[in-house]
């Protein structure tokens, strides 16, 4: 087939190709949302989880058990460091926008030629919508000053519509491979959800629920079994004559 005959071909399925591109983009516009609830659901998960250890399970058990292990090593004659209560990792703190002026002129540039092309004025009547979301995401990078995803956003608007390759096939490669790639994120964020609920903690905060359902406090019970043993160990280094570390 000579490359004339190939643009003939091209243009005849130009579209379809076309209406292709449109379903490509819409079913990516459905992965999208799915990967942001799949986010969610694990931040959630992980402030929940958190939460119950800082909040319950370490004033209530964890201090009294981390004691006891040590008096128990240090009877044996062992060195275990102390078990602390998780924190969480401060923030990043980052200015909204670089202050290299370099920087800060790219930033600007990015998000006049997204705003070229994703503005809903410019859209059809029937996807404004999407033109819309698109801005929104735009606009959000650009208040982070977030130049990798502007350029990841001006990337995907060359296929999604227009400003870039011509050719329909190349725009749906573009908008497929971008599919492919959340598809890969939000299995990994479903894997770590699995794995979270299947953790000890999430264990341990179902089963102190269900008990307190039941009038019961499962913490307050496991509190005193191990502060009992730590008084129990702290005796034995009291008799052995090594001094023993506070009560806490």
């Amino acid at each position: 087939m000579t490359t004339i005959d190939a643009s003939r071909q091209l243009i005849c399925l130009g579209p379809r190709l076309e209406a292709e591109v449109r379903l490509a983009r819409r079913l990516l516009e459905h992965k999208e949302r799915l990967l942001g609830t799949v986010r969610r659901d694990y931040a959630c998960l992980v402030a929940e989880l958190e939460d119950f250890f800082d909040g319950q399970y370490w004033p209530k058990v964890g201090r009294y058990l981390s004691l006891a292990d040590r008096l128990w090593d240090r009877f044996m004659g062992k060195a275990r460091p102390p078990r602390r209560a998780r924190t969480r990792a401060p923030e990043p703190s980052s200015s909204p926008h670089p202050s290299d002026p370099l920087a800060a002129k790219t930033i600007k540039e990015l998000y006049r030629e997204l705003a070229r092309r994703y503005h809903p004025d410019r859209a059809p009547e029937a996807e404004r919508a999407f033109y819309a979301g698109r801005m929104v995401a735009v606009n959000r990078a650009f208040d982070k000053g977030d130049v990798r995803e502007l350029e990841h956003l001006l990337r995907l608007s060359a296929a999604e519509v227009g400003g870039g390759p011509d050719d329909p096939l190349q725009r749906l490669a573009v908008i497929r491979d971008e599919g492919r790639s959340l598809g890969t994120f939000i299995e990994l964020y479903r894997g770590r959800i699995v794995k979270s609920k299947t953790g000890e903690i999430f264990r341990m905060m179902t089963e102190v629920r269900k008990r307190a359902s039941e009038g019961g406090d499962l913490l307050a019970e496991m509190g005193r079994t191990h502060k009992s043993r730590a008084m129990r160990y702290r005796d034995l280094l009291r008799r052995s004559s090594r001094r023993p570390p506070p009560l806490a």
